[in-house]
């Protein structure tokens, strides 16, 4: 257990400045405005215990608190799941390699529903499996042959089922990207949405049909498309009837540095060659803004946790109802100076840990705190 970080926000008492009696009421020169600042502070974390491979990660996958107030981390180098306690114990390790029914060759992500199911994905092996709470295997869903490449995204659904986002195709014209609801085998029982794009955009079809979301414990889905003119998320129900949408109608979009464009122009390009094997009718013109909503989470107050990409250590906080209720900012160490961070929202509250760190992974378990300043 190491504990890296102090936290450096107090929770300040309001301060109410009253001024003159009944008789003589208070101007409004005499009124003290003020504002409340939200801040996610680390309490503890896991990881980087020298000559302890229980508590060194190679690389987080994906981490989250378990039902039982336990915390899961899906090691990409371990490949495989390591559970501890809310005190950094380390409890066991789970690792369902192999290539038969509920095993996979390279994790992708995992989460546990309420009832402590565990759900795994693996998009090269293009399929997701379903754990009980004592990690046996109950079923898997395979996608082969149905017009869906394989899950990019996932997330566990009431009665063991799986909301899933999935890249699609129709023939050699059109390919897309599709968010739909799976119980038990690779034909959804609900599509919530889709967005196609003709196969002649290229590598600009990651743009066109960008999508992420979130599901909640009652089966609501919230949706987003990930894109940079507008900042808005739809509520669908679990039966796919669209409820409501919300965000910040005003958006106004924050512009990329030459340097950053470049970047992922080259980093795109190197996906090409690797894939056709030659830069041959290489397309893309990555957008200038930053993307509005690239991530979403719920809580267990069913609050939805919204991140842009321009904002690597924060998010917008929007009841369930999609009021926007604060901007929470993440107060996390210098040392590891990451390209950015993941933020974890669960029931059991938020887990971060650094993208790319500069020196070991770990993951840090966060509360929330509050400072409350005159304006």
């Amino acid at each position: 257990m190491n504990l890296h970080y102090r936290a450096l926000f107090l929770i300040f008492l309001a301060i109410f400045v009253s001024c003159g009696s009944e008789e003589t009421p208070e101007s409004d020169s005499d009124i003290v405005a003020v504002d409340t600042l939200h801040y996610l502070v680390p309490f503890d974390s896991i990881g980087v215990e020298l000559g302890d491979s229980t508590m060194m990660f190679g690389s987080i996958w994906g981490t989250t608190y378990t039902p039982e107030g336990n915390i899961a981390v899906l090691d990409g180098t371990f490949q495989g799941i390591r559970f501890f306690t809310a005190d950094g114990e380390h409890l066991f390790d789970f690792t369902p390699r192999g290539e038969g029914p509920g095993e996979f060759l390279r994790l992708n992500r995992m989460t546990f529903d309420e009832e402590g199911n565990l759900y795994l994905q693996g998009a090269n092996d293009r399929k997701v499996a379903l754990y009980d709470s004592d990690l046996n295997f109950v079923r898997e869903i395979l996608f082969t042959g149905s017009g869906r490449s394989y899950p990019i995204r996932f997330a566990c659904a009431p009665e063991s089922a799986f909301v899933i986002l999935t890249g699609i195709y129709n023939g050699s014209d059109s390919v897309g990207s599709e968010i739909a609801l799976f119980s038990d085998n690779s034909i959804p029982d609900v599509i919530y949405r889709k967005r196609m794009a003709h196969t002649s955009e290229g590598m600009n079809i990651r743009m066109l049909t960008g999508m992420t979301f979130a599901v909640a414990a009652n089966g609501n889905v919230y949706i987003a498309n990930t894109d940079c003119e507008t900042h808005l998320i739809t509520c669908y129900s679990p039966e796919g009837d669209s409820l409501y949408t919300f965000g910040h109608e005003n958006y106004e979009p924050s512009f990329r540095s030459d340097s950053l464009l470049e970047a992922e122009r080259t980093s795109v390009l190197e996906q090409h060659v690797n894939y056709y094997g030659t830069a041959d009718g290489f397309s893309y013109d990555p957008p200038a803004e930053f993307l509005s909503i690239v991530s979403m989470g719920v809580d267990h107050m069913n609050r939805i946790w919204v991140r842009g990409e321009e904002n690597s250590t924060g998010a917008d906080v929007f009841s369930e109802s999609g009021e926007f209720l604060y901007t929470v900012q993440a107060i996390l160490p210098a040392w590891q100076d990451p390209g950015g961070w993941n933020m974890r929202i669960s029931n059991g509250g938020v887990l971060i840990d650094p993208r790319d760190p500069e020196m070991y992974p770990v993951v840090y378990q966060m509360r929330e705190e509050t400072e409350i300043i005159s304006q």
